[in-house]
């Protein structure tokens, strides 16, 4: 996400968290949970102009320019796999992950039997 409007969806869903928690929380954005079309809205902005305006965030997996290839089905497919692994690899360094993204990328991300809408690792 490095997508204004996904970065603004966390810092809704974890107002709580980031404001006065002693709770530690990392706000790490991972490209491959850009949304899955091409509109306008889902374009991100170079990598120097996001972090100036979100600190908070880690933006150390992101490219210095937002610069990815259009939509495709393939392409939003093989994220959501990358995303999986991910999950995967990191889930005994965290007590608890979150995911922020938006409803084109989350209908990848729930296809099949891996997960289902708020699905758990075992």
């Amino acid at each position: 996400m490095a997508n204004r409007y996904i970065i603004q969806t966390a810092l809704v869903a974890f107002h709580q968290f980031l404001k006065g928690s002693t709770a530690r929380v990392e706000l790490q954005v991972w490209p491959d949970l850009r949304e899955a079309h091409d509109a306008i809205c889902n374009k991100g902005i170079p990598r120097a102009d996001i972090s100036a305006k979100f600190p908070r965030f880690d933006f150390s997996a992101c490219p210095e320019e937002w610069n990815y290839p259009p939509h495709s089905s393939q392409g939003a497919t093989a994220r959501a796999e990358r995303v999986r692994q991910r999950l995967q690899e990191i889930s005994g360094s965290y007590k608890n992950i979150f995911l922020i993204t938006h409803r084109g990328l989350i209908a990848f991300l729930v296809k099949g039997e891996r997960f289902g809408l708020c699905g758990m690792n075992p």
